[in-house]
């Protein structure tokens, strides 16, 4: 028979807007635990140690939006978090010009195609009547070819595919509208010493609160469950109680909890799935309504991927922040163009087209790729790569040995060097074949209405009695900071308070 055990509220995840939600809840005095399926903590916050002892974060970077993030002032005031603007200095590169001249005037270029998108697709496209980044810069190039030259008409369309990596889907996919909707405020600050830092700072406000004093007891006296996999959630109507199975990933065996309460922090490429046969798909019952499942069906999810190159020493130019790959020219787009010749436009990214073999070596010169120098940032000799889908998935299921295949000629561009040094260690995330993350974070695909889905969940008053007692948190559940930590970070309060202020209205 399965074991019940009682808690007020319930949390589904372990990273940072989970452990938030937990925080808030104990601080007002309700009881909670939390449910997380890995063997380990801080979901999409995630920090590795290389053999040289140097940090890599194969989650989350960057205090994004710092002019607003509250979470900068806090770690500052902590005084243990080290950050770097890495908004200095970045070069463009291609293969056939290596750093590519101002003269050549692609960023102006580049910055008008930004307007274009930003002043005509927000009101021209609707989701139904949605385009991909690639045919807006079409429609912009066929407008205005006579003022361009013949490089800026072949490469600036590839600059502005720095999108991609700022998203982490190809510019095939990524949605014009919502692109130029993507608003951010004030600069960008990179962890330098590894995200876990922050997230072990809240883990200590959490394990103070509840009367701690150290993380480890959080694990020892059961208020964070690892290797728990939800699988099925019912509500009893006549007890009103919200019933949560689990399934132990290491013994299998199966858990019952019950809760008043619950708070769902796991990530929306998840929440979505249906085939319930899948690791991580839970299934609700009485189901999800109808509208929520219909607005999950119009977001997507995209895969950002990271690669950290690890050598013995900096053989780059060390006074560049960033090193912009730009792909070689779309002969496709330019021929159409110049020539007038037909081209397609295809949406959907299970097409033959989209994928790559894992069987083939692609050409690097045909994606665009984003090198961070983490020897200016964080004084260590590693080049962090920035690289969308499909090469994300290619990449992550790939060797070390073919993922150096892949990334030798651009690394030996960058550094103007004919021959070049191997790696001595290469390291990279694997988000995309995560079951319990599926990609990277909230995407914007053709089609996609992101702020539907985000009301959907927030007001998602008529889950089993109308009474709002299940709450989603995450970095794809907030309109302000959607696809980052601090985006997550709010929800989690917002959300968590809403739940202490209906148990405190029920006390009055």
């Amino acid at each position: 028979m399965p074991q019940k055990n009682f808690h007020q509220t319930i949390i589904i995840g372990a990273g940072i807007s989970g452990i938030k939600s937990s925080i808030e809840l104990t601080k007002n005095g309700v009881d909670n635990i939390i449910i997380e399926a890995r063997d380990r903590l801080g979901g999409r916050l995630h920090t590795i140690k290389t053999k040289t002892g140097i940090p890599m974060d194969l989650g989350a970077s960057w205090f994004h939006d710092c002019l607003v993030n509250p979470l900068l002032k806090k770690t500052f005031d902590k005084g243990n978090v080290n950050f770097y603007y890495d908004d200095g200095k970045w070069d463009i590169v291609t293969k056939k010009h290596g750093v590519v001249s101002d003269n050549l005037k692609l960023r102006p270029v580049a910055d008008e195609v930004n307007a274009y998108l930003k002043e005509i697709c927000t009101k021209k496209y609707t989701p139904a009547t949605d385009v991909s980044v690639r045919e807006a810069c079409y429609d912009y190039l066929k407008q205005k070819k006579f003022t361009l030259t013949k490089e800026q008409l072949e490469y600036a369309p590839q600059l502005v595919r720095y999108f991609e990596l700022w998203i982490g889907s190809s510019w095939d996919l990524l949605s014009a509208r919502c692109i130029s909707e993507d608003a951010h405020y004030g600069r960008n600050a990179m962890v330098t010493n590894g995200y876990i830092t922050f997230y072990n700072d809240e883990l200590e406000e959490l394990f103070k609160l509840k009367g701690h004093s150290e993380t480890s007891q959080l694990i020892e006296n059961g208020n964070i469950l690892l290797n728990k996999c939800v699988y099925k959630i019912t509500f009893d109507d006549k007890a009103k109680r919200i019933h949560i199975y689990t399934r132990d990933r290491v013994s299998k065996t199966i858990e019952e909890f019950e809760c008043e309460y619950l708070i769902c922090s796991i990530p929306l490429s998840v929440l979505k799935l249906q085939d319930y046969a899948q690791e991580g798909a839970i299934q609700w019952q009485p189901p999800l309504p109808i509208d929520i499942r219909a607005k999950l069906d119009r977001i997507s999810f995209s895969s950002l991927g990271k690669v950290f190159l690890e050598f013995s020493d900096c053989f780059w130019p060390n006074k560049t922040d960033r090193f912009l790959c730009l792909a070689e020219p779309d002969d496709n787009l330019t021929d159409a163009i110049e020539n007038g010749t037909k081209i397609t436009f295809s949406k959907n990214r299970d097409s033959s087209w989209y994928k790559i073999d894992p069987r083939s070596s692609p050409d690097p010169f045909k994606y665009s790729v984003l090198f961070m120098n983490l020897s200016r940032a964080a004084k260590v000799p590693v080049l962090l790569a920035l690289i969308a889908e499909p090469l994300t998935q290619y990449i992550e299921s790939s060797s070390n040995e073919k993922v150096w295949q892949f990334f030798e000629p651009l690394v030996a561009n960058i550094s103007g060097k004919k021959t070049i040094p191997a790696p001595i260690s290469i390291h990279h995330t694997v988000w995309s074949s995560d079951p319990f993350s599926r990609g990277s974070y909230t995407g914007l695909t053709i089609g996609d209405d992101p702020d539907a889905c985000v009301d959907s969940l927030i007001e998602a008053k008529d889950i089993f009695d109308d009474t709002g007692r299940v709450r989603f948190v995450g970095e794809g559940v907030t309109k302000e900071a959607s696809g980052c930590v601090h985006g997550a970070w709010m929800s989690a309060k917002n959300e968590a308070g809403k739940i202490v202020s209906k148990i405190n209205r029920s006390k009055l």
